[in-house]
């Protein structure tokens, strides 16, 4: 069975993807890619890398996710800075007077709307919005959705398998509330993305267990930093982050994807460098935040 790449967190980063793109052409093996969301934000190359993509599906089969930035570039949702007058009186203006509404509005799935972000992401998506061209909002209107099935047993969200969007696996904590959920039945891998930490969480099978009509870890799942991990489908369960390509929070600045192999039952993070000048670079020219360019140069 042919492997795959599983991409995330791009964020307009041309120059990330180039360099990610061309490492998985050099893979024979990989005839699939799962790009796990937030395709666009923060970087000013939206339409570059939607362009990218899109030649890329000419010699791959390609599923996306709906990511977070995805949702608001398509109007599901909006951004806000709580530190905005300008961004008060909108949500004023929706019912929401108080930081707390924001908050309880936040965490009702079913209602969400407003998503309270730092002013660096708010401004970033703002310039995406007014130069995203209609050929590229309509590429993401086709090709998004909140949750894919990989294979049996086998699937991929940008956020949390609780909250395919929103929710960050970013600790034992949430991973273990994961694992817990009704949206893990029957599956034994979840890839995620999200947090840009490329890390595996594993959760050995007899540590969950159902107990009055629930699940229950009777042990915290475990991290795993290996760059090649060999799955143990029958005694373990894993949800496992497959890292960053156009903005990494790991402090390293190269770029991340992750390469899965069906046949071996392995996983491996696959880090390449880019010219981050050249992407810092980009940021500036835009008008956008110092401390965006500067991120890339430290990976945080």
């Amino acid at each position: 069975m042919p492997a795959y790449a599983l991409i995330s967190d791009i964020h307009g980063n041309i120059d990330a993807l180039n360099v990610v793109a061309e490492s998985i052409r050099s893979d024979a093996s990989i005839k699939r890619i799962v790009c796990l969301g937030d395709i666009i934000g923060y970087c000013p190359g939206a339409n570059e890398v939607i362009g990218r993509l899109a030649e890329l599906e000419k010699d791959y089969a390609i599923q996306y996710n709906l990511g977070s930035h995805d949702g608001v570039a398509l109007g599901q949702y909006q951004f806000v800075d709580l530190n905005s007058e300008t961004d008060a009186e909108t949500l004023r203006a929706a019912g929401l007077y108080t930081d707390e509404a924001v908050a309880e509005e936040y965490f009702d799935v079913e209602n969400r709307r407003f998503i309270p972000v730092r002013p660096d992401a708010r401004n970033a998506m703002r310039w995406t919005l007014e130069h995203l061209s209609p050929a590229s909002k309509e590429f993401l209107e086709k090709r998004l959705q909140p949750r894919i099935e990989i294979e049996p047993g086998i699937i991929s969200v940008h956020g949390s398998p609780r909250d395919p969007i929103f929710e960050y696996v970013r600790d034992a904590k949430s991973a273990r509330r994961c694992f817990e959920s009704a949206a893990m039945n029957g599956v034994w891998l979840c890839f995620v993305g999200h947090t840009h930490l490329p890390v595996v969480w594993r959760l050995e099978r007899r540590s969950l267990v159902e107990m009055a009509g629930h699940r229950v870890c009777m042990a915290p799942p475990k991290p795993v930093y290996m760059l090649r991990m060999d799955l143990q489908r029958e005694s373990a369960l894993y949800i496992a982050n497959v890292g960053s390509v156009g903005q990494p929070r790991n402090r390293d600045p190269r770029a991340c994807y992750m390469r899965f192999s069906p046949d071996e039952r392995l996983l491996e993070h696959v880090f390449v460098e880019y010219d981050v000048a050249a992407a810092a670079a980009r940021i500036r020219e835009a008008g956008l935040s110092e401390r965006l360019a500067e991120r890339l140069r430290k990976g945080e």
